[in-house]
């Protein structure tokens, strides 16, 4: 798994705070139950540094066979969980061909992990839906 990662985070861990790791884990109060804590201010953006981060967090999370759980929740002070990928490295003037597809191999490569891995995830998401727009129907 270690392979999933590019150089430029490899070897950063995910109870660290550091710029390329912008999940941080800790053992939640219930035994086998890890939470993984989005914390990248002001909106959760899912950088190239984001997916490895979380890549480095599963893996470490899935090697510590004590953990048979997984909570991801945010740690904003504002009710957000995460505002999806960051466009800049969508837009073509502002990012590489090759940064570019790496962006789309970390992001597929943990989506990948997380759904076949063992652990029992649960996003917990404290913000609010918007509400039901009215049918014209």
């Amino acid at each position: 798994p270690k392979d999933d990662i590019p150089p430029s985070v490899e070897g950063t861990t995910a109870g660290m705070t550091s710029p390329a790791v912008l999940a941080t884990t800790r053992v939640a109060g219930a035994p086998g139950v890890a939470v993984l804590t989005l914390q990248s201010a002001p909106v959760n953006l899912l950088t190239m540094e984001m997916w490895a981060g979380l890549l480095i967090a599963l893996d470490e999370l899935e090697a510590d066979a004590s953990v048979q759980a997984l909570v991801i929740e945010s740690g904003l002070p504002r009710a957000v969980f995460s505002a999806g990928n960051d466009l800049k490295e969508l837009h073509p003037k502002l990012t590489t061909v090759a940064r570019h597809a790496e962006f789309w191999r970390l992001q597929n490569t943990f989506w990948a992990r997380l759904f076949r891995s063992r652990l029992f995830t649960i996003a917990a998401i404290r913000a609010r839906a918007p509400p039901p727009v009215a049918s014209s129907h």
